[in-house]
């Protein structure tokens, strides 16, 4: 095996005595990995050339399809439809953010009482799929006693916050733990030493630096929670792709309407990854 893999990719061997995590390509190596490179290329550039010439054949660069977006009441729509996208998604997130801190508390602590839910909590909700926990809480919270009465965007709105919440909640929980299990394990026997109990040591001196440490890929889940928000389509909530759909629908401009409502998402997704950018630079700064 050692020997096919070295004929295939031509592979350097390590110097005696030499820690190497991963194998170096030799000559050969790089310049077979090189021509895949470029025919994967190729075929992904010659791909994207026969979709951009199917829809100039349908018509689907015509001006008049862009017409739509010179009005006012269009954009006014669309954003509207963003802020009911962010709506839900700072709603989520608040929640998910406060259960995941509790779970991973739970997870981290020693009492089984505790550990025990919190693991089958995570497992179960981090196995199911996003799309089935927002339309099994779409359909089930109308015969559920004490959420009866409401308006159907009610129901759309708390089945998305609902399912984001359940979900995004083990995300975070996982985040954050990580984040407790990177701390030096001097911290919590410090904290014990002075008199602590586990508890109050995990809240006063371990969750706080674990918070600081998970803060870059905190800000990096919540803008996919941003993103899962588009799953509401399929309950009626009114956010952005709804309402990009209902605009195509009417203008027979789906693509249009699309590529809008892209660009939507790539901004705001882009304000998120940029902050987790300049935290994650402020934190390499401070530690060094």
């Amino acid at each position: 095996m050692t020997s096919l893999s070295s004929w295939l990719l031509d592979v350097k061997p390590s110097r005696p005595g030499e820690l190497q995590i991963t194998e170096e390509l030799g000559p050969r190596g790089r310049q077979r990995a090189l021509i895949g490179t470029g025919v994967a290329t190729a075929l992904v550039l010659a791909a994207f050339a026969w979709i951009i010439r199917r829809f100039q054949v349908k018509g689907q660069f015509a001006p008049e399809l862009w017409r739509p977006f010179r009005q006012w009441a269009i954009w006014r729509y669309l954003l509207l439809g963003l802020g009911q996208t962010l709506k839900a998604a700072g709603v989520a997130l608040v929640f998910a953010l406060t259960l995941g801190i509790v779970l991973a508390m739970w997870r981290a602590s020693s009492p089984k009482r505790k550990r025990i839910p919190a693991t089958l909590f995570s497992e179960i909700f981090r196995a199911c799929a996003l799309v089935l926990l927002i339309k099994f809480s779409f359909f089930q919270l109308p015969k559920t006693p004490g959420f009866r009465g409401w308006t159907l965007g009610t129901y759309a709105f708390v089945a998305v916050v609902s399912g984001l919440t359940f979900y995004y909640s083990t995300v975070f929980a996982e985040v954050i733990r990580s984040g407790i299990r990177s701390l030096p394990k001097g911290q919590s026997e410090a904290a014990l030493a002075i008199g602590l109990t586990e508890t109050r040591a995990m809240r006063l001196v371990i969750l706080p630096q674990a918070l600081r440490r998970s803060l870059p890929n905190i800000f990096t889940q919540s803008a996919s929670l941003l993103k899962d928000t588009s799953l509401g389509v399929f309950v009626t909530y009114s956010e952005l792709l709804s309402r990009a759909k209902i605009v195509g629908e009417f203008g027979s401009n789906f693509l249009q309407s699309f590529v809008v409502a892209g660009f939507m998402y790539i901004t705001v997704v882009a304000i998120l990854t940029s902050s987790a950018n300049r935290l994650q630079s402020r934190q390499a700064r401070s530690s060094r």
